[in-house]
């Protein structure tokens, strides 16, 4: 922030910010030769608490491997990714999300592969994103 004149009011300061300031911002100048106005997307994200990835034997199948991703207490609701051998590749999934009383969002995929299908050393990978914003985090494991 600048103490000048001309340069005093170029920015927005939010102090203490809430979850419900999310949304899309404009912001106007007029002078008395123009008028300019500009629009942006202004997201909230509060990081996880905890980004977790394991594999276990399907206890359906024995040829069958469980991978599940967890996030918890996470705003807003995330995306996730299982990635096997650098692919989308999953036989089935399936998807738990629950949030708190304060919007905090805790979710699962969950996904099953035929161990067949994977050549050791294979990489499964756990992506993490927010919509509407460069949020992106990553867990990797190997199967072995």
């Amino acid at each position: 922030m600048s103490d000048s004149v001309n340069y005093k009011y170029r920015a927005l300061v939010i102090r203490n910010p809430k979850l419900n300031h999310s949304g899309e911002y404009m912001c106007s100048v007029q002078t008395y030769d123009s008028f300019d106005r500009r629009m942006a997307r202004f997201q909230i994200v509060v990081p996880e608490r905890t980004l977790l990835l394991h594999y276990e034997n399907d206890g359906d199948s024995d040829s069958m491997l469980l991978i599940k991703c967890s996030v918890f207490m996470i705003y807003p609701e995330p995306n996730l990714l299982l990635i096997v051998s650098g692919n989308l590749f999953l036989v089935s999934s399936r998807t738990l999300v629950t949030a708190d009383a304060n919007h905090m969002y805790n979710k699962t995929v969950y996904g099953k592969i035929d161990k067949h299908l994977l050549i050791s050393p294979t990489s499964i990978s756990c992506v993490l994103s927010v919509p509407d914003s460069g949020y992106i985090r990553k867990r990797e494991t190997i199967y072995y």
